[in-house]
């Protein structure tokens, strides 16, 4: 009667009536299924993610080369993949980035990712597809008004100090 209930035990032990497996079949329990190996593409990028990347072009590991930057669009089948809010920047396909905040029901959330791929994320085709050229229009608009800003402070001065006459400047 021993054995029998040594055998009974062992089973119990052995299923915990858990049924999720791995992908691969192993039977490694809540460790290997928490661990997945970076091929495994079970986190999405949706527009209005904010991703946070190292520049392409920096050394590996610089601070200053760290940046965060707004999905605007996903293309999984485009040149680029990502169109991001920083426009001058294009990450290749095998580029390493985080999803540091991700868009939820319209809410901006906190999110605790970690680098990968953007191959490796879930992509679907979603968002802005002219999202460059509104990117494009609202930096134009802004340096406009930062010059015409500038324009009206140096007017303002030259007024005041009544030497310089506004004609020359038209």
């Amino acid at each position: 009667a021993a054995p029998e209930k040594e055998d009974e035990q062992a089973e119990n032990d052995s299923d915990n009536g858990d049924d999720d497996d791995d992908d691969d079949g192993s039977d490694g329990g809540r460790r290997s299924r928490l661990c997945k190996s970076d091929d495994v593409k079970s986190e999405p990028l949706r527009p209005g993610d904010v991703i946070e990347y190292y520049k392409p072009t920096a050394t590996a590991g610089d601070p200053d080369a760290l940046c965060q930057a707004e999905v605007k669009f996903v293309n999984p089948k485009g040149n680029p993949i990502l169109i991001t809010s920083d426009i001058f920047t294009i990450l290749p396909s095998d580029h390493q980035v985080k999803r540091v905040k991700r868009m939820s029901r319209g809410k901006l959330l906190d999110h605790n990712g970690r680098f990968r791929a953007i191959n490796n994320y879930v992509l679907k085709k979603e968002g802005n597809p002219n999202a460059i050229k509104e990117i494009m229009a609202e930096t134009t608009a802004r340096t406009k008004a930062t010059i015409q800003r500038a324009k009206d402070e140096l007017e303002a001065k030259m007024d005041d100090g009544g030497f310089f006459p506004r004609d020359l400047i038209r």
